[in-house]
């Protein structure tokens, strides 16, 4: 995935022509070089053929994610969360994955979010 900035007002919206690797790649060049305005909005860029994506979580991503991920309930989450166990950015990066229809990046995130991997050691 990819991240484009959005410029928008009363009058005109469109995308600058810069490309991120990272939503805070772009987050950064915002703060950087356009100021901190309401003006601007990050994107996800699934591909070249697609058009752009808000990146907004909202009650119907998370329900849906969870539906797939939910091997303990959201009680289970909350605690793995409450923890320290779970990377945040991560998390996100993984609800909007699967908001967006790419299972295969949300599945490596899922994986990659635990910080201990508890069943990868029953010792512990």
């Amino acid at each position: 995935m990819k991240y484009k900035i959005r410029y928008q007002d009363t009058m005109t919206t469109y995308l600058l022509d810069e490309t991120f690797n990272t939503e805070k790649e772009a987050e950064n060049f915002i703060n950087l070089n356009l100021g901190e305005g309401s003006c601007y909005e990050v994107e996800l860029k699934e591909n070249d053929n697609e058009p752009t994506k808000k990146i907004h979580i909202d009650f119907e991503c998370v329900t849906n994610f969870l539906e797939e991920y939910d091997y303990w309930g959201g009680d289970g989450w909350v605690t793995e969360i409450l923890n320290g166990n779970i990377d945040l950015e991560l998390m996100r990066k993984a609800v909007i994955s699967h908001s967006v229809g790419n299972r295969a990046e949300c599945q490596q995130c899922v994986d990659d979010m635990f910080i201990k991997k508890w069943w990868e050691n029953n010792n512990e």
